[in-house]
């Protein structure tokens, strides 16, 4: 990737994280590199194609930071599917505006871009699938991709309600809490 490629996408990301997704311009952002609006376009056709740049970025992190969890962590299935959640509740909390960036729906005009994007997402769902079919080995494939389906609409659902300020809850160990009542009650428990 160009390093013009990549101060556009970091100084994009830093105006996100600091001022929200709203006041995101191409001027602002052209602004604050320093350079012409104009040449945002070498590298990008429009803003929504550096949104959806930065979401695959954001995508990418999620997977390193749940994939860290599961190598430090290697107990049962279960717990891992606990950790993963705990490790992508633990990005969103520190990401929140990034975050709120994925939760939209972005479109490139270069099929590549959409078609990474949505294997960049469908990868890391993938890695709840893993899990679930292992814990439940006797389950159709079709029956594990609905319950990861399932139960990871409830972790980003729980997300979304606490960025949003919906869910009051003190500080990450209140998430926390609240994604360890979902996952018993889905994942059961065998103690």
């Amino acid at each position: 990737m160009s390093s013009q490629r990549q101060r556009i996408l970091t100084t994009t990301i830093d105006l996100i994280e600091s001022e929200g997704l709203k006041a995101v311009s191409a001027r602002k952002i052209a602004s604050k590199i320093p350079c012409a609006v104009g040449s945002l376009y070498r590298y990008f056709d429009n803003l929504q194609s550096i949104f959806l740049a930065i979401n695959i970025e954001t995508l990418q992190a999620l997977e390193i930071s749940v994939q860290h969890y599961l190598q430090n962590n290697t107990s049962h299935v279960r717990e891992h599917i606990r950790w993963m959640s705990m490790a992508y509740i633990d990005y969103v909390l520190s990401h929140p505006q990034r975050w709120q960036l994925v939760m939209q729906d972005f479109q490139s005009n270069h099929k590549d871009d959409n078609a990474n994007y949505l294997a960049q997402r469908q990868h890391l769902f993938h890695l709840i699938e893993i899990e679930l079919s292992q814990l439940h080995p006797n389950q159709t494939q079709a029956w594990v991709h609905l319950e990861a389906l399932t139960l990871w609409a409830g972790v980003e659902g729980l997300c979304h309600l606490v960025s949003c300020g919906k869910i009051e809850r003190e500080g990450k160990e209140g998430v926390k809490l609240l994604a360890d009542v979902l996952l018993h009650r889905f994942l059961g428990d065998e103690s």
